[in-house]
């Protein structure tokens, strides 16, 4: 069966930021949204918008290659419910429900605010929980001239490291209908995954 996207590659370590699970008869592929194929026919069954490599740390001066990995939590499938993190844009994020059988989007949260970055989703009950913030991978190739005397020194390393994007809280929704419940205050301290 043919597939939708290109499959990316981290900077440093080349691992594949995409992958494939089956969950009740249906072949979900993580790769340029969500893909649901039927795993008896190969045939596919729908999709939803799914972007799991944003920038939501700026990228050094010196990096001549440079990703960020983690910033969104991967799809959360339940039974046969399936939520999702859609980030249309850097600022403005929705989570939405959809029916795992027939791909129907059965509700969408309103805007979220402010969620630079949210690792974490979890259904706690009938609670979406939503990580704000936390602790992302970050993969840079960097080069650095530097002149001394009559010399040039050039430099490359490859780094693989931790940051924390911020604004940290948490957050939870209605999983029936999307409604927002309640919204932590902000942290001062960094949470991590």
């Amino acid at each position: 069966q043919t597939y939708t996207g290109m499959v990316e590659r981290k900077v440093i370590s080349r691992e594949s930021t995409a992958h494939i699970d089956v969950k009740n008869g249906k072949v979900m592929i993580y790769l340029n949204g969500l893909q649901t194929y039927d795993y008896n026919t190969g045939a596919q069954l729908w999709n939803a918008a799914f972007d799991f490599t944003i920038d939501v740390i700026s990228k050094p001066h010196n990096a001549k290659r440079w990703g960020v990995y983690g910033a969104v939590a991967d799809p959360l499938i339940v039974g046969n419910d399936v939520y999702v993190l859609d980030f249309k844009t850097p600022r403005k994020q929705y989570l939405k429900k959809y029916d795992l059988n027939s791909g129907k989007l059965l509700w969408t949260s309103p805007e979220i605010p402010d969620a630079k970055a949210i690792p974490g989703m979890y259904l706690v009950d009938n609670t979406v929980v939503l990580q704000m913030g936390g602790q992302v991978e970050c993969q840079e190739y960097e080069v650095t001239t530097t002149k001394t005397g009559n010399y040039e020194i050039t430099t490359y390393r490859w780094l693989t490291f931790y940051r924390v994007a911020k604004p940290l809280g948490v957050m939870a929704y209605d999983a029936t209908n999307g409604k927002q419940i309640w919204e932590s205050e902000r942290f001062r301290k960094d949470i991590t995954n």
